[in-house]
């Protein structure tokens, strides 16, 4: 007896330590499991930011319809997939340009401004467009009551551009009816129902200035301007802002919930920074070849800069405020070979010309002496003594060197950098 009851004492604490141990590895394997499961969750999110989150962009050719504007330069450095804006009859009615973009390279999205909202608030609507005549007050009265013209227009525009996503099957068309406008809930609201009666389905933008009807009617995507646009905008656009001026990382990341993103030049409107107002359809200053090719990849993703690791710079200092970088210096009122092509402002004094390096010290560009900015220095690409190339030319210059886009401006023994040169540095607007 004494000897069973001995053996049933050791199979007690037996069994009770092989149970302890058995909570303890189950203990462990559930810890385990869940921080696996946050891993993973951590995984996935991080895949799904880098893959999905990031806008489409896209180009905000206003003024494509112009018969001054190159529908062969707005395709010919995009990628497919690209997005692009236009605004439409106030330049043109005519949409074979568009079209020609259309057919030359893939398009993801289309949106199309149907009526000119700041000719009517600025009273300088063409007499070839809706908007004529009228004030923001007595506009929004007329559409409000559904004035016959205006409804029959707005059908008429959205009915052209039905037939036309007919052949472009991989495009979603999207209808702004009006291009910042200053129109009460209601009236806009008549727009959109007027858009829809012709066509159901398709993708509407609501684009107001300011405050006014800030809404998703029928699923309307709310479409911001500027640098800085409203941070519930699922489409933006640098339109009224030259995206050249701005700094483009701190543009992206506050516009990285959009569904959409136009950059936007002056020139995209063929007109000049500035000056008095001249009909639309009368404006020569479209962009060239060169400002098509920097813009068309000046949201492109960057690398962190590398070292330089050349031998020409002994003394390196940083390309920041006061200096300045700029991509595409401003739209000359006659032709001038500085359009489209880099100018930096600089304390380097140097009556000839500055070098451009690449990170291993290659030379890639150089840019000509033009003249004195306050106490600083002025060269450009596109003058005497400088090498003719763009911003992004030299940004693929560097990069066949040392696979970076990132130079450096050299003046003698002394360097300033490291800067994307399809991209303003230095001081921003």
């Amino acid at each position: 007896m004494d000897f069973k009851r001995q053996k049933t004492k050791r199979d007690i604490i037996v069994n009770a330590y092989f149970k302890c141990k058995q909570k303890q590895l189950i203990s462990k394997i559930v810890i385990a499991t869940i921080y696996l499961l946050i891993y993973l969750i951590f995984v996935l999110f991080l895949f799904s930011d880098l893959t999905f989150a990031e806008p489409s962009y896209g180009r905000d050719y206003l003024a494509l319809q112009s018969s001054n504007f190159s529908a062969i330069g707005a395709a010919k450095y995009v990628s497919p997939g690209f997005s692009f804006g236009v605004l439409d009859c106030t330049f043109s009615c005519d949409t074979t340009k568009t079209e020609s973009v259309l057919s030359q390279v893939s398009t993801k999205y289309l949106r199309i401004h149907e009526i000119n909202g700041p000719c009517i608030r600025n009273g300088n609507c063409g007499k070839y467009e809706i908007g004529y005549g009228y004030n923001k007050t007595s506009w929004d009265i007329a559409v409000s009551k559904k004035t016959p013209k205006i409804i029959a227009y707005v059908k008429k525009r959205t009915q052209v551009w039905l037939g036309i996503s007919q052949h472009y099957p991989q495009t979603t068309f999207i209808i702004s009816p009006e291009l910042e406008h200053d129109l009460s809930k209601k009236s806009w609201r008549v727009l959109a129902d007027t858009v829809k009666s012709v066509w159901p389905n398709v993708l509407l933008s609501n684009s107001p200035d300011g405050g006014l009807a800030v809404e998703r009617y029928l699923g309307a995507w709310l479409e911001g301007h500027g640098a800085t646009p409203n941070l519930n905008s699922d489409i933006v656009s640098t339109d009224g802002q030259s995206i050249s001026y701005m700094n483009i990382e701190a543009f992206k990341r506050r516009t990285i919930n959009a569904q959409l993103v136009f950059s936007w030049e002056v020139n995209d409107n063929c007109r000049l920074t500035g000056g008095n107002f001249i009909d639309p359809r009368k404006r020569p200053w479209c962009p060239n070849n060169d400002q098509f090719q920097v813009l068309a990849h000046i949201l492109d993703f960057v690398p962190s800069a590398p070292k330089f690791v050349g031998t020409q710079c002994k003394i390196i200092k940083s390309f920041k405020d006061p200096l300045i970088w700029k991509p595409l210096p401003e739209q000359f009122p006659k032709p001038d070979p500085r359009v489209g092509l880099p100018c930096g402002i600089t304390t380097f004094n140097n009556k000839k010309a500055l070098q451009v390096l690449s990170s291993n010290g290659s030379i890639i560009g150089s840019l000509g002496y033009y003249g004195t900015y306050g106490k600083m220095f002025r060269y450009y690409s596109g003058w005497k003594n400088g090498s003719h190339n763009n911003g992004y030319q030299m940004e693929k210059a560097a990069s066949l060197n040392t696979e970076s886009p990132w130079v450096w401006l050299r003046n003698g023994n002394a360097c300033q950098g490291p800067l994307i040169p399809g991209r303003r540095q230095g001081t921003y607007k």
